[in-house]
């Protein structure tokens, strides 16, 4: 089985320690939707603060053939409870690809750039692997953090600007001195 290296981390971090003759997670990351109907696969990253959903997804290595539940849970910064998916499966021997049915739905919800959320995955009752991501202004900057959800600019930006401003003032003729002709 070859598992690339966020599901070995993730297996790490939840402290599932199984040889080859037990379950494997050979993948695990996120779809996350923005402002269409295809998912972003995210392995590692962050997750951009204007994703619509999230979808977990997993590829399960098993050395038979089994049947039972897996589960898809996504927690907060603080441990809360955020998602949940809990279906039965009926597995292969060899690698199976679990997609939930079910999207987590993130319009609307207040969300800090600086936490960090954890998807955990569980056959029955054992942790799998626990995968933490984190979350991304839209184009990465920390300006972001200082425009309000309705698109204006915070209180906070508007006087760092006024700030700014009236200490730099320029001319035109001095903005362009610099340039070359």
């Amino acid at each position: 089985m070859q598992a690339n290296p966020a599901a070995l981390t993730a297996m790490r971090r939840a402290g599932y320690r199984a040889d080859a003759s037990y379950v494997q997670v050979a993948d695990i990351g996120l779809l996350a939707y923005r402002n269409t109907d295809d998912g972003k696969v995210l392995r590692s990253g962050d997750v951009l603060m204007d994703t619509k959903y999230l979808r977990p997804f997993a590829e399960l290595w098993l050395p038979y053939d089994a049947a039972g539940s897996v589960r898809f849970e996504i927690a907060d910064a603080d441990g809360r409870l955020r998602y949940a998916d809990e279906e039965q499966y009926e597995l292969q021997r060899g690698v199976n690809t679990i997609l939930p049915g079910t999207w987590l739905p993130l319009e609307g919800k207040a969300i800090e750039p600086d936490e960090q959320w954890t998807l955990r995955l569980r056959a029955s009752d054992t942790l799998l692997a626990a995968h933490p991501f984190g979350w991304e202004p839209v184009g990465g900057g920390v300006i972001q953090r200082f425009v309000a959800g309705d698109g204006e600019l915070s209180p906070a930006l508007r006087e760092a600007i006024m700030r700014s401003s009236s200490r730099s003032a320029m001319s035109l003729s001095e903005l362009l001195s610099d340039q070359d002709e």
